[in-house]
């Protein structure tokens, strides 16, 4: 009896951590809270809450997202902190929806460590192949999902929905709207990640050119499987405990 009250309650202890540590964040119900805003100049780079109507196969999003505008080379960042460093097996999913981006412009997102490193950056190139591409300490483009466009100011027409997932051993796997990347060597060169960030470099002036993002998650938070690990281990002391008073 004693054995199946610790197990329940372990399981309910770890349920109500997991459900409590996710991290589900968008536009319209949270705004910018608890981001923090970086900009190179002011005067040409900020972030608003706006609706951008963008046509794809599902319909219409019009749903209110993070706006992001910058113009005359300026950078504006937005950074999400995640309450810890992401666990083996969390995975972060943000969508996007870019605008216009002008010749050698930047639009994407980054994971960082707490001290604002970059870990892993995917993002999008305007000009030159027109490519989502990833950078975990190279750059390179995305192969697999359908990712390039063939000019270089352009205005999408979907929205890309991108997931990260950290594996094992500094390994991490990442999809576009479900489908895989099966890019080769997909390794971290570290993995202590624990902040979250959007940004937009030089997309370009006018509203055409603002790039959109929304509905962030976090699944599970930093430090959920870190706590099913101590609770399996507790799990099996207790078991090593008991057939020895046998």
């Amino acid at each position: 009896m004693k054995k199946f009250l610790l197990i329940s309650g372990l399981a309910i202890g770890l349920a109500a951590s997991a459900n409590a540590q996710n991290i589900t964040v968008d536009a319209g119900h949270n705004g910018f809270v608890g981001w923090t805003e970086t900009t190179t100049n002011a005067a040409f780079a900020g972030s608003f809450l706006g609706n951008q109507p963008v046509t794809n196969t599902s319909g219409i999003w019009g749903d209110v997202s993070w706006g992001l505008w910058a113009n005359s080379s300026a950078t504006v960042g937005e950074v999400f902190p995640l309450g810890g460093n992401l666990a083996v097996g969390g995975s972060v999913t943000i969508t996007i929806s870019l605008g216009n981006m002008d010749g050698g412009s930047v639009v994407g997102f980054g994971l960082q460590d707490s001290g604002g490193n970059n870990r892993f950056e995917c993002y999008y190139v305007g000009g030159g192949t027109d490519a989502w591409k990833l950078n975990d300490g190279a750059q390179e483009d995305i192969i697999g999902p359908v990712t390039t466009w063939g000019y270089s100011s352009w205005s999408n027409s979907t929205k890309q929905t991108i997931k990260f997932t950290l594996l094992p051993s500094n390994a991490y796997s990442l999809s576009f709207n479900n489908v895989d990347a099966t890019n080769t060597g997909m390794y971290l060169g570290s993995s202590d990640i624990s902040q979250f960030r959007i940004f937009n470099y030089n997309a370009g002036n006018g509203a055409s050119n603002n790039q959109y993002f929304n509905s962030l998650s976090v699944v599970p938070e930093p430090s959920t499987f870190a706590l099913i690990g101590l609770g399996v281990a507790a799990l099996g002391i207790r078991r090593m405990k008991s057939r020895r008073t046998a």
